[in-house]
C-alpha cells in the first residue's frame, strides 16, 4: 500500500524486524563458538591415550590402611582434673594430703604418655591409654603432699601422643592450690609401769584462734587424770597445745593399780578416754644349786617367775699318750776277760808260823793264796832250771 505509514516502532516494523535478526545472529554466533571449542578441546583430550592401569604407581581401591581420613584420631574431651582430700590412717587425717590427677585420654585410638612434670608420679613411654582393647581411657595418679606444703599450688603437665595415627601429641596440665584444713595429729602418750607410775605426754593439740579468750566462750583443751581413783594435785585443768605429768611409782610398790586419763580437745577428733592397770608382784625368792659344787647360791629377783640357768660342768678332753720303746740293744757276743792285778802292799805274801817258817796266811782269800802258790811253783822252776844249765856247763 503506498499510502501506508511504516511506523519504526511499533513490534512488526522494519526496525524491530532487523534488531530480532541481530539478536537471534548473535545468540547463533556464540552457541557455534561455543561448539567450536567444545569440539577442540575434545579433539585435544582425545588425542592423548589415558595411562594404562599397569602403568599407574596409585592403586585404584583405597584401603583402611593408607587412607588419611582413616588415621585421624580427633581430640574429644580428654583432658587434667583435680581434686584434694586428707590423707587418712586408720580413718584419721595424718596430716598431709593426697591430691588426685584424673587423666583423660581425649584421642579416639590409643595414646602414650611421652613428657611428664612428674615423672615420678606418671612415668613416660610406659604410662599407656586405652592399652586394654579400649580405643580411650582414663587414669588416676595420687600424690601425697606432706603438711609443710598447705596453702601451695601443684600443677602437673602431660603429653599424650596417639598411637597409629599422624596428629601430633597434645599436652596437657592441671593445677591446684591446697587450701583444705588438714592439722598434723598431735602426740598422744599414756603409759603405767611399775617402776615408773603414770606417765602422760600430749603434745601439738590444737589451740584457740588468736584474739580469742575465756570472756568470749572460746574453749580450751582439758585433761583430767586419775590414779586409784585418786585425783592428784592440780591435774584436772585446761591447756593449750601440751601437757605432761608423771607420777613416779606407785605406792604401794607391790600391789596392783589403775589409772585413768580423759582428754576433752577443742576439735572433738583428738578427744579420747583411756583406762590403765598394772599388777606389780613382790619379789620372790629362787635357790639354784649349781651342778658340780658342794655349796648352794641363792638368787632372789622380784617378779613372779623366774628361770636361772646354771652353768654346765667344764668338759673334759682326753689328750692321747704315746708311748715310744726303747732303742734295740745289740748282744755281746763274747765275755771280755777281766786281769785282776792286786794292788800292792795290800796283802801280806805270808806270815810267821813259827819254828823259823813261814806259811801263807790264813785271812787271805782264796784267790790270793792261788795265785802264791803259783808264783812259788814257778820260782822252783827257774831255780831246777838253773842248776841244770850250770851243772851242764861244767861237764
Amino acid at each position: 500500500m503506498p499510502n501506508e505509514i511504516i511506523n519504526y516502532h511499533s513490534p512488526h516494523s522494519p526496525k524491530k524486524g532487523l534488531s530480532r535478526k541481530a539478536g537471534m545472529t548473535a545468540v547463533l554466533g556464540f552457541a557455534m563458538a561455543t561448539s567450536a571449542f567444545a569440539f577442540t578441546t575434545t579433539s585435544a583430550n582425545a588425542a592423548t591415550p589415558a595411562p594404562s592401569a599397569s602403568a599407574s604407581a596409585t592403586p585404584s581401591v583405597v584401603t583402611k590402611e593408607n587412607s588419611q581420613d582413616m588415621k585421624k584420631a580427633y581430640w574429644g574431651s580428654g583432658g587434667i582434673d583435680s581434686s584434694v582430700t586428707c590423707h587418712l590412717v586408720d580413718g584419721k587425717n595424718d596430716g598431709s594430703w593426697d591430691i588426685k590427677w584424673r587423666v583423660t585420654n581425649g584421642w579416639n585410638v590409643p595414646a602414650t604418655v611421652t613428657t611428664s612434670s612428674n615423672t615420678t608420679l606418671v612415668p613416660v613411654d610406659t604410662t599407656k591409654f586405652g592399652e586394654n582393647g579400649s580405643p580411650t581411657g582414663v587414669k588416676d595418679f595420687i600424690e601425697n603432699v606432706l603438711a609443710a606444703n598447705k596453702n601451695s599450688s601443684h600443677a602437673l603437665t602431660l603429653k599424650l601422643d596417639p598411637d597409629g595415627s599422624d596428629e601430633k601429641a597434645r599436652e596437657i596440665s592441671d593445677s591446684i592450690r591446697i587450701d583444705l584444713k588438714c592439722p598434723v595429729p598431735p602426740v598422744q602418750i599414756t603409759t603405767l609401769t611399775c617402776a615408773a607410775g603414770l606417765t602422760v605426754n600430749l603434745t601439738g593439740y590444737p589451740v584457740r584462734e588468736n584474739g580469742d579468750d575465756d570472756r568470749n566462750g572460746a574453749r580450751r583443751n582439758h585433761v583430767t587424770v586419775t590414779v586409784d581413783g585418786i585425783v592428784p594435785p592440780v591435774k584436772d585443768q585446761d591447756f593449750d597445745a601440751t601437757f605432761a605429768y608423771a607420777s613416779g611409782q606407785l605406792l604401794p610398790v607391790f600391789a596392783s593399780h589403775t589409772a585413768r586419763v580423759v582428754v576433752d580437745a577443742i576439735e572433738s577428733e583428738w578427744s579420747f578416754d583411756r583406762q590403765l592397770s598394772i599388777t606389780c608382784p613382790a619379789p620372790v625368792t629362787n635357790t639354784v644349786t649349781v651342778p658340780g659344787a658342794n655349796t648352794t647360791t641363792t638368787v632372789t629377783v622380784p617378779g613372779p617367775t623366774v628361770t636361772v640357768s646354771a652353768s654346765p660342768a667344764p668338759t673334759v678332753t682326753a689328750v692321747p699318750i704315746a708311748i715310744v720303746p726303747a732303742p734295740a740293744t745289740s748282744p755281746i757276743a763274747e765275755p771280755v776277760p777281766i786281769s785282776l792285778t792286786p794292788e800292792a802292799g795290800t796283802a801280806p805274801t805270808s806270815v810267821n808260823a813259827g819254828g823259823g817258817s813261814s806259811a801263807p796266811d790264813s785271812t787271805l782269800p782264796l784267790w790270793a793264796v792261788a795265785l802264791l802258790a803259783t808264783g812259788a811253783l814257778g820260782a822252783a822252776g827257774a831255780g831246777a832250771r838253773l842248776a841244770t844249765s850250770r851243772k851242764d856247763s861244767q861237764e
